[in-house]
């Protein structure tokens, strides 16, 4: 119960610091642009949205890759070694 109301606070802490920052950018553009500059800002926005969901869901199948092959190096030196011992 603790950690999901950890979980909560520091979420809500942090979308509501990026949501701040993209406000506090929304209005520098309408300030210095006239408000034609919102669009594009918005485009971009969404693009990296959605540049880091696909990034958030292919991360776990990396990192499981990195840890096999890891796994897999680190399993034929140990035979490797094994066999150089049995030679001798």
């Amino acid at each position: 119960m603790l950690q999901w109301g950890l979980g909560l606070v520091a979420g809500g802490g942090v979308a509501g610091t990026i949501q701040a920052g993209t406000s506090l950018l929304r209005l520098g553009s309408t300030k210095f642009t006239g408000g034609l500059g919102n669009n594009l800002i918005a485009s971009v926005e969404n693009g990296f949205s959605a540049v880091l969901s696909i990034v958030a869901l292919m991360l776990p199948i990396f990192i499981g890759a990195i840890v096999l092959y890891f796994v897999v190096w680190i399993w034929r030196k140990l035979i490797k070694q094994r066999r150089q011992k049995a030679s001798v």
